[in-house]
């Protein structure tokens, strides 16, 4: 199985792959839908002028697969999409192409949970066993809190690490579906001592969400978070059903998650339906609806949006901490929160820029592409 840590530099979440293999022979068709520069500062033009030469030169070497979006206050600076979605029919990626996101899900789960919060009908310091008193591992429900499982600080074992993933993985149809693969494994260190990336930690407050509001995970954050941010193209769905304009991910993994040179779909190692801790599928448009819901309070108060977001715990780089679902870091002197996603064929992230009102969203069905970008805007500020 592989490795379900976190690697602060390369991705947010799931798994630490090897980079995609260059030069792999295959040419694919390009689409390049929409680019406008219209920003407010000539340095900030002058980026995204390079931004979008350095993606046209990856694409046009087969080295990046996706969409990218750029945002100044709430309107696009920078929209573009590049390769294609599904390589049998030749289908392009768009800007309106579903994408993967693996574990940027878990901003909707923080979400969700500061709104039960504001509403009064759960306590940030409730030790789980409160909510689910009928959870089967009362060993670990009666220890971690609702906290130390947004802030992966609980020591719930990942359910990653599961030996039995892949015979599994396609039972997995609803958040209760995947207890199993954690539910007797013990505490990995005493909650509350140390930060360690844990999946399994947001399918705990994904039951969470399901036991107080009484419904399940994906109706509420579809009432409570997606249809209030205007998200109409964003959803768990099931590899059986996957919606038109879905991209396919696409890895160099083979069967026994070995690395090779060539290309295929990512379905063979997906679980059938994604959960609390992410596996959905949204657009870059969505995601910038989510974002300006967000940091406009619309989706919880300005008390409550602030803890949401705020730095709880220092994670393996000293320069980012983890907050309620949502990573809080600094990026050339500017604070910024948001969360990635990383999966066999899923690379991705959203970015905040919340000083300057910058907003970057990057999409990709590869295995790797986030980090060309983030190192790109490392040595060119949004500002």
């Amino acid at each position: 199985m592989w490795n379900g840590r976190e690697n602060e530099r390369t991705r947010s979440s799931h798994s630490a792959l090897p980079g995609i293999a260059a030069g792999c022979g295959i040419v694919l068709a390009l689409l390049a839908t929409v680019w406008t520069v219209p920003v407010a500062s000539p340095v900030s033009s002058s980026v995204l002028r390079d931004l979008g030469s350095y993606l046209d030169a990856l694409a046009a070497d087969d080295q990046f697969s996706g969409a990218v979006l750029v945002a100044h206050e709430g309107k696009a600076v920078f929209e573009k999409a590049y390769g294609l979605a599904d390589r049998a029919s030749g289908a392009a990626n768009t800007l309106d192409t579903r994408f993967e996101i693996a574990s940027m899900g878990k901003m909707f789960t923080g979400v969700a949970i500061l709104q039960l919060v504001e509403q009064g009908t759960l306590r940030l310091n409730a030790r789980l066993s409160e909510v689910l008193p009928d959870y089967p591992n009362q060993e670990v429900a009666r220890r971690v809190t609702i906290h130390q499982l947004l802030t992966h600080t609980a020591g719930v074992a990942d359910w990653m690490a599961c030996p039995d993933y892949m015979d599994l993985r396609m039972a997995l149809r609803s958040v209760a579906d995947y207890v199993p693969l954690f539910i007797n494994q013990p505490l990995e260190f005493t909650p509350g001592s140390q930060y360690s990336y844990s999946n399994s930690g947001y399918i705990l407050l994904g039951l969470v969400i399901e036991k107080i509001c009484g419904c399940d995970y994906y109706d509420y954050v579809g009432e409570h978070i997606f249809e209030p941010s205007g998200m109409r193209n964003t959803g768990s769905f099931t590899l059986d059903a996957l919606p038109p304009n879905t991209a396919l991910g696409y890895t160099t993994l083979n069967e026994n998650l070995e690395r090779t040179t060539d290309w295929r779909d990512n379905t063979f190692v997906l679980p059938e339906r994604g959960a609390s801790d992410g596996g959905g599928y949204s657009t870059v448009h969505d995601l910038l609806a989510f974002s300006q819901a967000l940091l406009a309070n619309r989706l919880l108060s300005p008390t409550n949006t602030k803890l949401l977001l705020k730095g709880k715990v220092q994670t393996e780089d000293e320069t980012r901490w983890y907050a309620y679902g949502f990573q809080d870091k600094t990026l050339n002197g500017q604070r910024v929160v948001g969360h990635g996603g990383s999966f066999p064929g899923v690379n991705s992230f959203l970015d905040m820029y919340v000083d300057t009102g910058y907003v970057v969203i990057v999409l990709t069905n590869r295995d790797s592409g986030v980090v060309v970008v983030r190192d790109f805007l490392a040595s060119h500020p949004l500002y």
